[in-house]
């Protein structure tokens, strides 16, 4: 689904009309079974990546076709909609074309709106739309806040995890997990899937081990803002509850 926008004029709807009626098109992007007929124009200020495929001796510059085999068609369609409006819309009307169906278990309604923005993240990491990257974050980390998802959160590790995703997206999913992942979460479902998260992702393991180890406690403070290093003052005992408790670790 187009992202709406309340833009005076036809600043950006008429380029994104021409993408969606292919008018003017000079440069073609496929992947899977997805096509679009796209601008240069548009494209290459935008993303340096795909400016180099199309001008730097590679066949692409001589077919004008470039194919993104390795890439999730729904996840490249939003980034498309990105370069040609600046924003993506993760939620899929339930009669739009391409749908989620069992032939389709990559499209946004069927893997959450988590995995779609960590995807995002990653496509732009890939070919260097720096503006995607900084829209996906806010976006992951906006739905992280909105609610209990954890479990969701947990399904988009993989993604987050993935060797092009740069330092950012991590960190901001090693803060969520390790606020979260307290000791009630071990004593029903969610403890073994996050087990078998750490398992299926051993970094995002050793990323939340190093967090407890470096910074055991963290808190909100007064003068420095939230998600600070803290130090308790004083402990109590927990089978006694009898407080002076020393020699902690």
């Amino acid at each position: 689904m187009a992202p709406n926008h309340s833009f005076d004029g036809d600043k950006l709807t008429s380029p994104y009309s021409c993408l969606v009626s292919g008018e003017y098109s000079d440069l073609t992007i496929t992947c899977g079974s997805m096509t679009w007929k796209v601008h240069r124009v548009i494209i290459c200020p935008r993303s340096p990546v795909l400016k180099s495929a199309c001008t730097r001796g590679f066949k692409e510059a001589t077919t004008m076709i470039i194919n993104l085999k390795d890439d999730n068609p729904f996840a490249v369609n939003l980034m498309v909609d990105f370069l040609y409006t600046g924003d993506y819309v993760a939620d899929i009307d339930a009669d739009e074309p391409h749908r989620a169906t069992r032939s389709n278990p990559d499209h946004p309604s069927t893997i959450g709106k988590l995995r779609t923005h960590a995807q995002l993240y990653c496509l732009a990491d890939k070919y260097d739309i720096k503006a995607l990257l900084e829209v996906a974050r806010l976006k992951y980390q906006g739905c992280l806040q909105s609610g209990n998802v954890f479990n969701e959160f947990l399904s988009s590790i993989p993604e987050v995890y993935l060797p092009q995703a740069s330092k950012t997206l991590r960190t901001v999913a090693i803060t969520y997990a390790r606020k979260y992942s307290t000791a009630s979460y071990f004593k029903n479902r969610e403890g073994s899937e996050l087990k078998n998260a750490i398992k299926d992702t051993p970094e995002f393991g050793f990323d939340l081990l190093e967090a407890f180890i470096t910074a055991p406690l963290r808190g909100k403070c007064r003068n420095c803002g939230p998600d600070q290093p803290a130090e308790s003052l004083q402990a109590r005992c927990g089978r006694c509850k009898l407080g002076g408790t020393t020699d902690t670790y």
